[in-house]
């Protein structure tokens, strides 16, 4: 079968092989052995027609390879030569499975008979139950093994295999040199091995040495070869995709920096021909006859301030607060924010004890005594007990199992109904007798060991247990004198405290209902100018739905700047005769544009049917993405329910819009304006749309539904809404979908309901109409520096004299930046596809190995680089579709006026196609042009 002749093979001055002369059998087993850089490997690439740089000759059944053009030796390699790889190279993240399929991919075997060959192959070599696995998580051995049956796989006349037991366990090692024999009798089996005593007995030994080949044992030779029955096929269809589908997988970190620059660069040249087509022609003909000139926008200057946050207030501002707004706050008190809980956890105890007889009470922990409620907070419950107690007592909120357990303890009987006889019965004999709450703790890392006893003062019969007392430092007393744990401010450090200290915030508690009138007054106020509130949150006392229960107040000092309400409202008053209107841009509804757009930032859903927001918060309970001020557009409403948001704004036709009625004389025709919190006025409009008609709305409950926020959990997007109501109290005069109540309303009753964080209660911008006929722009501008650290401007008046001009030069500017991205992108893309053709050389080797020919190969690339500028360009459609959506719904709400233009998709699909064609054309021709010998180096060495 295989004949050379006179064979001298060089490395520039190094000789490998001189003359040399070589017969071999059809069949057999033959082992060549031989020292490092003998020349072993050298021998089996000129054998393997992998490398034709040589002298003399070399035949394989006849044809001498030096004759035969590369694809007559790549049909020599499909059909009559498999190799093993001493090393043995595969894509990572394929699987075994995928990897033999490349051996018979360009074969016309049908798949039944490919499977069956993998099936067999891989039982040969014991590795059945790796058939699907991947191949990073295969052994160096394994890896030998599925070496060895991608070469058997092909039923080749020969087998050229490079050190083909290296990585095996003693047992393999056999079992793998039996199946080589079995193979050789219908095959010529080609061995390197340096392990000559693993050599069988009836083998064929040659050794190298010198540049000459001398026999060492002669073997047998005596059944005839098994020729292979296949044919050649093209590389294309179901494998070729399958290939492709495999390089993506790998290659996908390369792919997402690749399609994200392709994206880039094409969108850019969509979006530059839009932005100077039909977006510039439907703003210079519509946008200069909507927009006023008269809206000055104030906001306030970033000189002078910190950026470092909030910090715990003081005592004296405090008391200032308490002593002026004794209608809405109770008291100060002080609110913990290390849980004893999480320190103590089971080792804590909580009982009440009478005549040597106890009940657990397991519904109250040591949070409890923390987040205790005032006598004066529960003004819708009954009481039973006297007003001022002392610190040594308590009254507790029982739930029923609690208080039936209370009067077994106490009467051993069973409590028969929690009228309220009874309940004042329970009391007096509370009174009267010495009934003992009784708490433990230890922690015996800090031999920590703590009891101590309250008198049970009183009762309240609630669907929860919670402690209650008088005193507004019941908790103080707690920590310091029950606990004996120290006490440090929020922000400080625990680290270089002792271990029992507890952190804390200084605030205040409200009466009930108070929250979102009291933030009214606390942004009015000039004296709290530089702090913010935060809610309280702690488990035992705050419920999302019950607004009693959002009354408690941490005091902040803010050192972020912000918008001063007294400072605007005192410039306003200066000028009653030039200002007609001011609204408040906040975090939750603001105004931009100079008012012209403004809307929910927060989304808000409106409906005289809970259970319709209801079914919008379960099925927008999760969200494919975050799209933060714009995340209302991912909302769908359901009929019955109005929705209000920044996108929905937009839209003159169908918007909810906002109308603040402070100091205005706007008056409705049904009902009184809205003053408290809990109260709002509606349009006809909007009465006709929920309630059918404007008198049947009046004085009805408007259920809401608000955004909180948008927040990732594990792979999910979660949206977090807070639920509230309001009563109808007005209906105004208009067809617009339209709310009316003041201009603070979003926000305070967002921070009521439970919604905002402390640096969310601000006011970020206030939008002031001006008369322009009567003073000067100037005039307002410097006028409003004299009342505070302000930045104000006239931006329409601005942009209109400037949109043309800028629509053009912004045209210009984007369209040399899209041409710019779109070559960076080129030449990225030649790049990383270059480098991937230098790293993948190896694998191009094993293709030329298994029979692929150079123009398989670069086919394949040449394709590869095409999909990747097709996905850039869908990528980029999808891109430019949205933003062309977008627009076109923003336009033609605002202007009426937007035409749909093909043009820049075409384009940037003619770029994509011709950059992409070009560049695989390129590294088609750099793979022709590589050397079958360049891409096989180091395959088994």
């Amino acid at each position: 079968m295989i004949k050379i002749s006179n064979l001298t093979k060089s490395y520039g001055e190094t000789t490998v092989f001189s003359n040399l002369n070589l017969t071999l059998p059809d069949t057999g087993l033959v082992y060549i052995v031989g020292k490092s850089g003998a020349g072993k490997s050298t021998l089996l690439n000129l054998l393997g027609c992998m490398d034709t740089s040589y002298s003399g000759s070399i035949f394989i059944d006849g044809q001498e390879l030096k004759q035969l053009d590369e694809n007559e030796l790549a049909d020599m390699r499909l059909k009559k030569i498999s190799f093993v790889f001493q090393t043995y190279k595969a894509e990572e993240k394929e699987t075994v499975k995928m990897n033999l399929l490349k051996a018979l991919a360009i074969t016309n075997l049908k798949s039944i008979e490919k499977e069956n060959r993998i099936h067999n192959r891989l039982n040969q070599v014991k590795l059945i139950d790796k058939e699907y696995e991947i191949f990073k998580n295969l052994s160096g051995g394994e890896k030998k093994r599925i070496s060895l049956a991608r070469s058997l796989i092909k039923d080749s006349d020969i087998i050229l295999a490079d050190e083909p037991l290296s990585s095996l366990n003693p047992d393999m090692r056999k079992h793998i040199t039996e199946v080589l024999k079995k193979e050789s009798k219908s095959k010529l089996v080609i061995i390197i091995t340096h392990e000559k005593e693993e050599i069988p007995e009836d083998a064929t030994v040659y050794e190298i040495t010198n540049g000459q080949i001398t026999l060492q044992q002669q073997g047998f030779s005596n059944i005839k070869k098994v020729s292979t029955t296949y044919k050649r096929k093209k590389f294309s269809g179901r494998a070729f995709l399958k290939q492709l589908l495999s390089t993506f997988k790998a290659k996908k970190e390369f792919l997402f920096i690749t399609l994200f620059s392709l994206m880039v660069g094409l969108f850019s040249i969509s979006f530059s021909f839009q932005l100077s087509g039909s977006v510039s022609s439907a703003l210079s003909s519509s946008l200069t006859s909507y927009m006023d000139e008269n809206c000055m926008v104030v906001s306030l200057s970033d000189a002078g301030y910190s950026n470092k946050g909030f910090q715990t207030a003081d005592y004296k501002t405090i008391e200032y607060l308490k002593n002026t707004y004794k209608e809405d706050i109770i008291d100060s008190s002080t609110f913990y924010t290390t849980s004893l809980d999480s320190i103590f956890t089971t080792n804590q105890k909580i009982s009440l004890f009478y005549n040597n007889k106890s009940l657990s009470l397991d519904k109250l922990s040591l949070d409890s005594f923390l987040e205790y409620r005032m006598t004066k907070e529960l003004v819708d419950l009954n009481i039973y007990a006297s007003e001022d107690i002392n610190l040594d007592e308590v009254i507790l909120a029982l739930d029923l199992d609690r208080l039936s357990g209370l009067h077994l303890l106490l009467f051993n009987q069973k409590l028969k109904d929690t009228s309220e006889e009874t309940l004042k019965y329970i009391q007096n004999y509370l009174e009267n007798h010495n009934v003992a709450l009784r708490i433990k703790s230890n922690y015996n890392e800090w031999h920590y060991e703590q009891e101590h006893s309250f008198k049970l003062k009183g009762i309240v019969f609630d669907e929860t247990c919670y402690v209650i007392h008088s005193s507004p430092i019941f908790n103080n007393n707690f920590v310091s004198e029950v606990m004996h744990f120290k006490e440090v401010l929020d922000e400080e450090s625990l680290e270089d405290k002792e271990p029992w200290s507890i952190k804390k915030s200084e605030g205040f508690r409200l009466y009930p209902n108070k929250c979102g009138s009291f933030l009214k007054k606390f942004l009015h106020d000039a004296t709290l100018n530089d702090c913010s509130l935060r809610l309280i949150k702690n488990k035992t006392y705050y419920k999302e739905n019950d607004l009693k229960s959002h009354n408690h107040l941490a005091l902040l000092k803010d050192y972020r700047g912000k918008i001063h309400l007294n400072e605007i409202e005192e410039f306003i008053y200066s000028e009653p005769s030039l200002i007609s209107s001011c609204n408040y841009s906040t975090p939750v509804y603001t105004y931009t544009a100079s008012g012209y757009i403004s809307g929910f930032t927060k989304p808000f859903f409106f409906s005289k049917y809970k259970d319709k927001l209801n079914q919008i918060e379960d099925n927008s309970y999760y969200t494919s993405e975050d799209l933060g001020q714009f995340q209302g557009s991912l909302i769908e409403t359901v009929p019955g329910v109005i929705k209000a948001d920044l996108i929905s704004s937009m839209d003159n036709k169908n918007n909810l819009s906002f109308i603040s009625v402070n100091n205005s004389s706007i008056k409705p025709f049904y009902g009184k304006p809205p003053k408290e919190m809990n109260e709002i006025g509606i349009s006809k409009k909007m009465a006709e749309t929920l309630f059918n008609s404007a008198t049947q709305a009046l004085n009805k409950t408007l259920y809401t539904l608000n955004l909180k926020d948008t927040k990732k959990e594990n792979d999910k997007f979660i949206n977090h809404f807070i639920s509230g109501s309001v009563k109808i109290t007005g209906i105004y005069e208009s067809d617009k979908l339209t709310l009316y109540q003041d201009s603070l309303f979003p926000l305070c009753y967002s921070f009521e309901n439970g919604g905002l964080e402390s640096d969310e209660l601000r006011v970020q911008q206030a939008i002031i109409k001006v008369d322009l006929n009567k003073r000067s722009i100037d005039y307002y501008l410097n006028k409003i520096k004299n009342y505070g650290d302000y930045n104000a401007s006239f931006p329409m008046h601005i942009m209109i004299q400037e949109i043309q001009k800028t629509l053009n030069l912004l045209s210009k500017l984007f369209l040399s930046f899209s041409f710019l991205a779109l070559f960076s992108a080129s030449c990225l893309l030649i790049l990383a596809l270059y480098l991937i053709i230098v790293k993948d050389k190896k694998e191009i080797g094993i293709l030329l190995s298994l029979g692929y020919t150079k123009k398989d190969i670069s086919n394949f690339y040449l394709w590869f680089c095409v999909i990747i500028g097709l996905l850039g360009f869908i990528l980029s459609f999808i891109t430019s579709i949205i933003t062309e959506v977008f627009m076109s719904k923003t336009l033609n709400s605002m202007l009426n006026s937007y035409t749909f233009s093909p043009t820049p998709f075409i384009v940037s699909f003619l770029l994509s196609l011709l950059l992409s064609t070009s560049i695989g054309l390129g590294l088609s021709f750099k793979i022709k042009k590589l050397s079958p010998i360049d891409a096989f180096e180091n395959l088994h060495r």
